[in-house]
């Protein structure tokens, strides 16, 4: 999310990514890594740079805003999760974009598949290593709720293993969400250990 208003930022000052020769005073530069503090953690993102014809590096004024004022940042992806369930991304990221000085709507199509790539990506990955542990729990997005799978492997590594609409008390949304994270390869005939917070939907969905 703040990736995609950053690159917002930086198109409001250069224009939009040309291939080929570039144009303009101020010009797209490639992207490299930056830091953000959110929620008293230091969060990794791919910035945008800009740079002026001459090659004078020139801030991106979002990204100033993030280092400046961190609850910014997380007030824009509050609005953003508000509104998932609505799939209305385009006006969603307007408004995410403002609270970090980002006035100019050019987003809608882009932002739109940049979120649902982003989700495709969580809920349609293999899961190629065998999983000693899978944590399940329900987490709160805005209005919503979600079902959210988290693997731990022989190596000690996490990750999301998968994510549905629904509370742990819907059998049916934990036994869909168990059901995908099998069919990507989540080996079911060995054993695992599940730690769920005593939903009896949860645990049903588990032994089946």
């Amino acid at each position: 999310t703040l990736e995609t208003i950053l690159g917002m930022s930086a198109t409001e000052i250069a224009g939009e990514p040309q291939r080929g020769k570039a144009k303009g005073e101020i010009r797209h530069h490639g992207s490299q890594k930056g830091r953000v503090r959110m929620g008293g953690k230091r969060i990794q993102l791919d910035r945008p740079r800009l740079r002026t014809k001459g090659g004078t590096e020139v801030a991106v004024p979002a990204y100033e805003t993030l280092k400046r004022d961190p609850s910014s940042g997380e007030r824009a992806l509050n609005r953003v999760l508000r509104g998932v369930s609505t799939r209305d991304y385009s006006g969603i990221f307007d408004e995410a974009g403002r609270e970090i000085g980002v006035s100019k709507s050019n987003v809608s199509r882009d932002a739109k598949e940049a979120a649902e790539a982003a989700l495709r990506e969580i809920t349609e990955r293999k899961i190629d290593s065998r999983q000693l542990a899978v944590f399940i729990d329900g987490v709160h997005l805005g209005e919503s709720v979600a079902i959210v799978a988290v693997g731990a492997c022989e190596s000690g590594a996490k990750q999301v293993l998968g994510l549905a609409e629904g509370a742990t008390e819907n059998a049916a949304s934990a036994g869909a969400l168990l059901d995908s994270m099998i069919a990507r390869g989540m080996e079911a005939d060995l054993p695992i250990l599940f730690v769920i917070d005593g939903s009896k939907a949860l645990g049903k969905a588990i032994k089946e």
